[in-house]
């Protein structure tokens, strides 16, 4: 019984400890958020913020890939984000906790605009990969799937070449 019993609270602790890590890693939800104006957009998954009283920082968009600029639907992905947030205000989430900035020292962020996640309208939108590397909202999978097979954005391409793939290519800004 002794044997049972403890198994048992080891089982669940071992749940417990699962499930919070599992949140950790996937949660999208911001650790602190803020309303910033966006100043510029230099590519479909990165832009500029000003809030008052700070200096101006760049965002990376959290659990998203957009093409690269001089990759196949760069440019039009860089439009689609520009007409979603450039001079607007928008709700910033950093939802990185122990790391707030990635290697090119951006914010890794979701933007909101009058209640709507930018960063999954740019995979609905068809201009943008859900993360393969950095997912935070398993949603961003059927958003991507739901593009894809309505062919909109780059999945009128019949195989778009992922920007991972393509940075490790070689690629040229």
């Amino acid at each position: 019984m002794k044997r049972i019993t403890f198994y048992a609270i080891s089982l669940c602790m071992a749940s417990l400890s699962l499930n919070v890590y599992a949140e950790r890693i996937l949660s999208n939800e911001p650790i602190v958020e803020f309303e910033a104006v966006v100043v510029g957009v230099i590519d479909g998954d990165t832009v500029d913020i000003y809030r008052e009283g700070y200096d101006q920082a760049r965002c990376r968009l959290a659990s998203i890939d957009a093409p690269e600029r001089s990759q196949a639907f760069g440019q039009r992905s860089k439009q689609l984000l520009s007409t979603y947030v450039f001079s607007r205000t928008v709700i910033v989430g950093v939802v990185d906790k122990e790391n707030r900035t990635d290697r090119a020292n951006r914010l890794i962020c979701t933007l909101k605009v009058d209640g709507v996640d930018v960063n999954g309208a740019m995979i609905l939108g068809g201009m943008a990969w859900y993360s393969r590397n950095y997912l935070r909202d398993p949603m961003y999978i059927d958003f991507e799937k739901h593009a894809r097979t309505s062919g909109t954005g780059l999945w009128v391409d019949v195989n778009p070449t992922y920007p991972g793939e393509y940075r490790q290519a070689g690629w040229k800004r």
